[in-house]
């Protein structure tokens, strides 16, 4: 299993409650669309909350503008899903539209099943929806269906 963190206070919290584990690999770097070997992202940082930290330079929650920064590694989500993977899990603060947006259909093909939580303040749910069953899965809104966050669970069919 890999996990990827950018934020360097949560980062650190993964590290340490993986430290040990050998079948898990933290990686501290953003996942983003499309990236090449040598990009960054710019990360910026939540005043108050470090689980807030996000790619889109304003508060997931409250549409202000977020000013303080820092510059991450990114890591593009085909990259991520070279190898394929059982259960892709992607919380990422808004971001989740640029990554399905640009994922590969052959990426998608190696994985099983998604579970993406999503904020329709950067974006319509139903997007989302739209390409991961464009890509053979079965996907839904699991919760949040009237909430401005909420979560889309997707598998492939039997």
């Amino acid at each position: 299993m890999t996990a990827y963190e950018p934020g360097a206070a949560a980062f650190s919290h993964l590290a340490r409650n993986t430290d040990g584990h050998p079948r898990i690999s933290a990686i501290h770097a953003a996942v983003v669309g499309h990236a090449d070997e040598a990009a960054t992202v710019r990360l910026y940082l939540h005043g108050e909350r470090s689980t807030r930290n996000t790619v889109l330079a304003r508060d997931i929650g409250t549409g202000t503008t977020l000013e303080q920064h820092i510059d991450v590694r990114a890591v593009g989500i085909d990259e991520v899903l070279r190898d394929g993977c059982d259960l892709l899990k992607i919380d990422c603060e808004g971001a989740e539209f640029d990554i399905f947006a640009q994922v590969s259909d052959q990426a998608l093909s190696g994985v099983t099943g998604i579970v993406v939580e999503f904020h329709r303040t950067a974006g319509d749910p139903d997007v989302l929806l739209d390409r991961l069953r464009q890509a053979g899965f079965v996907a839904a809104v699991v919760s949040g269906h009237a909430e401005p966050f909420g979560v889309i669970g997707a598998t492939r069919p039997a």
